[in-house]
């Protein structure tokens, strides 16, 4: 059987090796699937299920990041993992303020819908100095 993986925003700022060494080790990934978010809900509501996910410096960014959690949890299977890596505070875009903290706790956010299996820093080589004290990685499973 092939593993399928939703593989959700892929937005990067600059080559990381880390992020993908970290997913890689805990998915098998032999099928990705890149898509927006709009792709994704279409292919949710007609039956794809996926067995990973990851996103990457994306969910501090989006501006309801409840729907697009949920999306991906529509979109995994039952038991299905989710890696994430992301700034451990809020940057959401404004027209006035450029970027602000709107103080929403993404890592609670994930709690209401998966269980958190690992999570951990990325070491300091492969993280640019200016992020080392707000980023996390963690690994999450669909209950079920």
């Amino acid at each position: 059987r092939r593993r399928r993986c939703a593989w959700s925003y892929r937005r990067i700022p600059v080559p990381m090796p880390m992020p993908w060494a970290h997913a890689a080790a805990r998915f098998d990934f032999t099928l990705n699937v890149a898509c927006p978010p709009e792709m994704l809900t279409g292919l949710a509501e007609r039956g794809f299920r996926a067995d990973a996910a990851f996103s990457v410096w994306v969910l501090q960014h989006c501006l309801n990041p409840r729907d697009d959690v949920g999306r991906l949890h529509r979109a995994l299977r039952n038991g299905g993992r989710f890696f994430i890596l992301n700034n451990t505070n809020r940057r959401v875009p404004t027209r006035e303020a450029a970027w602000v903290d709107d103080g929403l706790d993404i890592r609670a956010l994930l709690g209401e819908f998966f269980t958190l299996r690992e999570q951990g820093i990325p070491a300091d080589h492969v993280t640019p100095s200016n992020l080392r004290n707000v980023v996390f990685w963690g690994c999450y499973q669909k209950p079920g």
